[in-house]
């Protein structure tokens, strides 16, 4: 989550008709040409999924809230990537690099 930051306006000067195509293919909707990104991180919420997506997504949002911030409905998959220890997961969350911040 900490290298998120990097993300913010990567695409500022790039031709934003590269992912925004209007002749996309049916069921594309605009912006699906920007990346996937994969974020892994740790939580003491093992036990809990929902707590710990909670967790990832309140993160995220705090690193892009100034860009229009991040909710759940953006998280395309979301899991428990393995158990480090009795109190402590590996999760990764998967998103689109949302458009307000590309």
């Amino acid at each position: 989550v900490e290298f998120l930051d990097a993300f913010i306006g990567i695409f500022n000067n790039a031709n934003p008709e590269i992912w925004n195509k209007e002749d996309k293919p049916e069921g594309v909707s605009k912006g699906e040409g920007l990346p996937l990104i994969h974020v892994y991180g740790f939580t003491t919420e093992n036990q809990d999924t929902d707590k710990a997506k909670e967790y990832f997504t309140t993160r995220i949002a705090e690193v892009f809230k100034d860009c229009g911030g991040f909710t759940e409905d953006k998280i395309l998959k979301f899991h428990n990537n393995r158990e480090v220890s009795r109190v402590s997961s590996m999760y990764c969350v998967t998103f689109r690099l949302p458009e307000e911040v590309a």
